[in-house]
C-alpha cells in the first residue's frame, strides 16, 4: 500500500494511470470511497479516497515514480 497526498487534478491523472478498466462496484460495505479495477499490467488495482487530498493505492503491480 502507498499513501499519498495530492491535489484533485493530480489525483485525476494518477487514478486514470493506475486503473485502466473499472470493475463493477461492490455492494455497500462502508468505509472510504473505493475505485477498483484492473491496472495497465493486468493486475488488480484499488484506490481508496480518504478525503482531505489523501489517497491509498492498493493491490497494483505498477510502481509509482519515486515510490518503489
Amino acid at each position: 500500500m502507498i499513501r499519498i497526498a495530492c491535489s484533485d487534478s493530480e489525483a485525476s491523472c494518477l487514478i486514470a494511470s493506475l486503473i485502466t478498466e473499472i470493475a463493477m462496484p461492490c455492494p455497500c460495505e462502508g468505509g472510504p470511497l473505493r475505485i477498483c479495477g484492473t491496472g495497465p499490467d493486468g493486475a488488480p488495482a484499488e484506490v481508496r479516497i480518504l478525503g482531505g487530498g489523501v489517497y491509498e493505492i492498493i493491490s497494483t503491480h505498477a510502481p509509482l515514480a519515486g515510490h518503489d
